[in-house]
């Protein structure tokens, strides 16, 4: 399968890691894995595409949150969607 490629953000998808389900292991947090899958972000893929102000206006979704989610992102090579001016 060939894996998908977003110059403008400048990420080369790595195989299957874009539709990998988001767990622990990854660095996620039990609650923060809740909460996002309550908002349908189930795996990497949704996950990038979201950008901060994106998450922050998620119910219960707090600096806290987004710090780990940053955090755990940055562990496996990824970061969120940049904000459009």
């Amino acid at each position: 399968m060939t894996a998908p490629v977003i110059v403008e953000r400048e990420y080369y998808m790595r195989g299957d890691e874009w539709n990998q389900k988001l767990s622990r292991e990854m660095g996620f947090p039990l609650y923060l894995l809740r909460l996002l899958e309550k908002n349908k972000i189930n795996i990497i893929g949704d996950l990038v595409e979201k950008s901060e102000l994106d998450l922050i206006r998620l119910r219960h979704f707090g600096r806290m949150s987004l710090r780990h989610v940053k955090e755990s992102l940055a562990k496996l090579g990824f970061s969120l969607k940049e904000e459009e001016e």
